[in-house]
């Protein structure tokens, strides 16, 4: 009764999250499920969680694991794992969700459980941190997806090469 299934007892809830009936500290109890981005730690979480905490929520935070998530299901499984002890009671949940890395993981977890959707009262989405450019775009997945370097570094020498090309056929501009 108003236990999901396969998440744990209030008796045996992680360390760290209110079982249901505790005080909070900023207001109505509730959980909080923080899906990070691509590349975030859960130090670049910890704002988010004061922000949560300072609302009266518990906080978990879930951080996709690089690019090998995307090809095993085990990786998954992993990182959300420690998600499933916010769903146990009547408390409502809160999902924070961070760019494209954090919905896929909260796409993951809600398709994995969907007896837990019942449970989150919102859901924010939060959009990557950063400008919107092609060079940004371009570090980004370098930084998450390590086998696209070669490939992104070769397109980019293509273009350099090209470039030269054309400024030898026409001259370089602004020159004599």
């Amino acid at each position: 009764e108003g236990k999901a299934l396969g998440a744990p007892a209030p008796a045996e809830a992680a360390p760290g999250l209110a079982a249901p009936g505790d005080d909070a500290p900023g207001g109505a109890p509730y959980h909080a499920l923080i899906f990070g981005w691509w590349g975030s730690c859960p130090h670049n979480l910890t704002r988010y969680e004061r922000l949560h905490k300072a609302l009266g929520a518990q906080s978990v935070v879930a951080v996709p694991c690089s690019s090998s998530a995307l090809f095993r299901q085990s990786v998954w499984r992993e990182a959300i794992t420690p998600a499933r002890a916010l769903f146990y009671g009547d408390l409502p949940v809160v999902a924070h969700v961070f760019s494209n890395g954090g919905m896929m993981m909260y796409l993951r977890f809600f398709t994995d459980n969907q007896s837990f959707r019942r449970y989150v009262a919102a859901a924010a989405f939060d959009s990557t941190p950063g400008r919107r450019s092609l060079l940004t775009g371009l570090r980004a997945a370098c930084a998450n997806f390590v086998w696209l370097r070669p490939a992104i570094g070769a397109l980019v020498l293509w273009r350099l090469v090209a470039l030269v090309r054309v400024w030898q056929r026409r001259g370089v501009p602004g020159g004599a």
